[in-house]
Order: structure tokens, then sequence, then C-alpha cells
């Protein structure tokens, strides 16, 4: 007997462990999940992996746990929702699923290699610091709403911004693509001290996109030029290397400079800034800086008229 109630309990145990892996694309006719979109969790790098060649489904949403009183997802990972710490959206994925990346507790970064075309509810509310993909053409409802990060920057290639978009963000600044379309209504709902920056020659475009639905912030919007060889960014004569550069604030001494600096990370190379060295736009952006690099040719192990063969100093 006591043999049986052990076997028992093994099976029972076996049958209630959480699943650490399964599809995830649109639902088929008997309600089960398909393989357009897979997913894994690792245990031990507490790490969620989403991968695919298709589309994720659009229906996890999220809801308020009133037994541990905080908002989780309905997306089959979530039983490890307080332990993920990472989050890698791979293969050929064409979306992110509202409010799929939602309530984790413990959540440190996101990266998204899949070139995702859009995104819904609050997938980004759990990270201090993030960039929307360049593949991205649609942000759907309320998908950057309550992210916390102080700068937003959206990409050229998105053409439509859902209701209730930045609902309660924490940004100070969103800089507009270039090739934006729409913008829903009640966009910009509860952000306070808000600079929404588009470009100078699409003004009347963009006062028009912003006037239709969200017209009380017609008065935040400030205006650039950008030089269409190296991609900087010009506000009132203070100029930015890029678009995040803007948001963040970073600023050059001239113009010149940020020329320079746009050209050298543009090619790979290493550029210095206010007397550090950086080697992409992206760690200038983060304070990421590194030490001086010299490089000399490396005459006795270059192979005959090899020239890229280098040795690398540090100062």
């Amino acid at each position: 007997m006591k043999k049986l109630l052990f076997i028992l309990s093994l099976v029972l145990s076996f049958n209630t462990h959480a699943q650490t892996s399964g599809n995830c694309g649109p639902k088929d006719e008997n309600g089960a999940y398909t393989s357009s979109c897979v997913w894994n969790y690792d245990e031990k790098t507490h790490t969620l992996n989403i991968s695919g060649d298709g589309y994720m489904a659009e229906i996890f949403g999220g809801y308020l746990d009133e037994n541990q009183g905080r908002y989780r997802t309905n997306a089959p990972w979530a039983d490890y929702d307080e332990k993920i710490e990472y989050v890698d959206i791979g293969g050929n994925l064409k979306n992110i699923s509202g409010c799929s990346v939602y309530g984790f507790t413990n959540l440190k970064d996101m990266s998204i290699t899949a070139p995702i075309e859009s995104f819904g509810q609050e997938v980004f509310s759990d990270l201090q610091n993030f960039e929307i993909p360049s593949t991205v053409k649609y942000i759907y409802d309320m998908g950057l709403a309550y992210t916390n990060t102080d700068s937003l920057v959206i990409p050229d290639s998105v053409e439509y911004i859902g209701e209730w978009a930045f609902e309660y963000a924490q940004a100070s600044k969103i800089i507009l693509g270039s090739n934006l379309e729409s913008i829903g209504s009640n966009a910009f709902y509860g952000t306070t001290n808000l600079e929404i920056y588009c470009e100078d020659t699409s003004q009347n475009r963009c006062r028009d996109l912003i006037s239709q639905n969200n017209s009380d912030y017609v008065g935040k919007l400030k205006y650039f030029t950008k030089d269409e060889t190296t991609g900087v960014y010009n506000v009132d004569e203070t100029y930015y290397a890029d678009a995040n550069l803007l948001a963040k604030g970073i600023s050059c001494q001239s113009k010149s400079q940020c020329d320079e600096i746009a050209l050298k990370a543009k090619n790979g190379l290493d550029f210095e800034f206010n007397g550090k060295f950086y080697t992409s736009l992206k760690d200038l952006k983060n304070a990421n800086y590194i030490k001086k690099r010299i490089y000399t040719i490396d005459e006795a192990n270059a192979v005959a008229g090899d020239k890229n063969r280098v040795s690398i100093k540090y100062r």
C-alpha cells in the first residue's frame, strides 16, 4: 500500500510540474498553440527563449492575480514570471504579443534579434533600459504604456502608433520617426514634462499627426534637422551624433565633432568623446568607455603583403 501511494505521489508530482517549453503560435481550430512560435525556459540561466518563423499568438493578455496582489501574463510561460531574468526573442518571429512579457518581477534585460514588425501592450514595461528595434512598423495600443525609461526613440521604420501608446510613460523626451503616418487617441495620456521631437522638414505633418487625436500636446513639439550624410541631429544649433544621444541629452561641442564621431562609429572605429574612448554610439549612450587602443602593423608576424595583421596596445 505504501509503495502504491509513493508511486501515485510521483505521478501526481510529474503531472503538476510546470511545462518548460512548448508552442506559442496562433491557436488552431482545436484551441492548441501552433508551432509558428516556440518557447523554452532555461532554469539554469533564468532565460526565456522565444523564436519562430511566423507570428506569436495575439491572445495572451494580462490579469490581476488577487492572491498575489500583482498583474500577471496569461502566456504559456506564466509559471516562471517571478524567475525570468532574461528574455531572448530570435529566429524570424514577426511580432511580440501584448502582455506576453509582462509582470516579470526580476527581469533584467531583453535581447531582440528577430525582425519583429509589431508589438503590443506593455511589452517593455518591466525594463529600465531598452531600444525599439529598427524593423518595427506598428506599435499597438498601450505598446509603450507604463514604461520606466527616461526617453524613447521611435525608429524611422514605424508607421503606426496606437491609442494610449505612451500612457503614464516616464519618458521626458520622445523622438518621433520620419515615416510616421498615424498616432491614436490619448497616446500621451498621463505623461508629464514631456517634449516631443520631430524632423523640421515635416513640421506640418507632425503637427497634424499630433493635433488630430492629441491636440493638447501640440505645444510639446520641438523640431530638429538631420544631416543626410552623417545622421547628426541639430536642435537649435546643438548637435547630437544620433537620435538616442539626443534623447539622452548627450551633445557634441560642435557639428564637426559630431560628424567625426558619427562617421567613425558607422565604420566600426573607436572614437574619443570628452576624453574617453568608445567603440559605438550605443556604448557612448550607456557610458561604457574603454581604454585608448593603439593599432600598429605587426611586421614580424604578418604574412607578406598582409597589412591587416595588427598588434593592439592600450594606453
